[in-house]
C-alpha cells in the first residue's frame, strides 16, 4: 500500500508492519527535542526549582529548594494570583594551574510561575530563605478567606 508504510507478502501483513503515523510522531519528538535543549541553558527545569504548596485559613505558603543561593539572588514577583520566583547565580572564583574539561557549577539561573488558588495582599508577603529553602509566606485577600455563614432555622 502506497504510502501507509504497510507492506504486504503473500496477503499477509508483514510483522515490520509502520504505523502510519510514526514519521509525524518522530518528527515532533524530535522538533520538542530541539526546542527544549535550548532551555537547558538557563534553567533545569522543574528539578531544579521543586517546591510545595500548601493553604491555610489565613495564608498561602510556598516552600521551594534553592540550595546554594544567596537571598540576594533571587527575585519574586508577585501579580494577582501568580508568583514568579526566579533566581540566579554566579561562580566568581578563578583557578589557576588547573585544565577544567567541563565546567557546569559556574552559573544557574532558573525560574518558576506558580498559579495560586486566589488572590493575596501584595504588601505583606514575606519571603526567607534559610538552609537553601526559601519559605514565601502569603496572607490572603480577604475576599478569598473562607467566612462562616450561621444558617438560621
Amino acid at each position: 500500500m502506497a504510502g501507509t508504510g504497510l507492506s504486504k507478502r503473500s496477503g499477509n501483513s508483514s510483522p515490520a508492519i509502520r504505523h502510519p503515523f510514526q514519521a509525524i510522531r518522530q518528527e515532533m519528538d524530535e522538533l520538542f527535542g530541539e526546542m527544549t535543549r535550548g532551555l537547558s541553558e538557563w534553567s533545569n527545569g522543574p528539578q531544579a526549582a521543586a517546591f510545595d504548596l500548601a493553604e491555610t485559613e489565613n495564608t498561602l505558603e510556598l516552600k521551594m529548594d534553592l540550595p546554594g543561593l544567596k537571598p540576594e539572588e533571587i527575585q519574586l514577583d508577585v501579580t494577582g494570583d501568580r508568583i514568579r520566583i526566579s533566581g540566579e547565580h554566579r561562580e566568581e572564583s578563578e583557578e589557576k594551574n588547573k585544565t577544567f574539561h567541563r565546567v557546569e557549577r559556574s552559573q544557574r539561573s532558573f525560574f518558576r510561575v506558580v498559579d495560586l488558588p486566589c488572590s493575596v495582599s501584595q504588601e505583606e508577603i514575606v519571603a526567607e530563605l534559610n538552609n537553601g529553602v526559601l519559605t514565601v509566606t502569603m496572607p490572603k485577600c480577604e475576599e478569598a478567606k473562607c467566612h462562616k455563614v450561621a444558617v438560621k432555622g
